[in-house]
């Protein structure tokens, strides 16, 4: 089954989830890039970063190439920001209309996800969501994450 990982990341965490699970389930990987990044250093990346969740603003991104009809199944993959998805995945589902099944995999430094994959399923009202995966602090427990990767692989197939 072919599979497209679509990711934003903004310190690293999700970049790293995102391409190991590539490597697990042999799937393509789209990377979001916004025109204007923020900047990962420093507490202003929470003031920034919230300000466009809490806004609902939707950042212009660098361009991408994506053709839904090229895969039968999509994982979105992003930090938390506030309870929510990055504003760079807001962006894309804003500019693209996908169906079918979906997989979404947030990381974060804490907390629950609950609330941010609620709000992202909402955006995506002709899907069926198919697991999610909370993933804490990728980059700090590596090999953890990646048997975590492993197993979430197998709910896909």
């Amino acid at each position: 089954m072919k599979t497209l990982i679509i990711y934003y990341s903004l310190e690293g965490n999700t970049k790293f989830v995102s391409l190991e699970f590539a490597k697990i389930v042999g799937a393509n990987t789209l990377e979001l890039v916004p025109k204007k990044p923020i900047k990962a250093r420093g507490f202003s990346k929470y003031i920034w970063g919230g300000k466009q969740v809490v806004t609902n603003e939707l950042p212009k991104l660098e361009p991408y190439s994506f053709n839904q009809s090229d895969y039968q199944q999509i994982v979105i993959a992003s930090p938390i920001w506030a309870s929510h998805f990055a504003p760079a995945i807001a962006t894309f589902l804003s500019e693209n209309k996908i169906n079918g099944k979906i997989a979404l995999i947030a990381t974060n430094e804490g907390g629950s996800c609950k609330k941010a994959f609620h709000k992202v399923k909402e955006k995506l009202p002709n899907c069926e969501i198919i697991p999610t995966l909370n993933l804490l602090s990728p980059l700090r427990n590596q090999e953890e994450t990646i048997e975590k990767l492993k197993i979430f692989s197998e709910k896909l197939k």
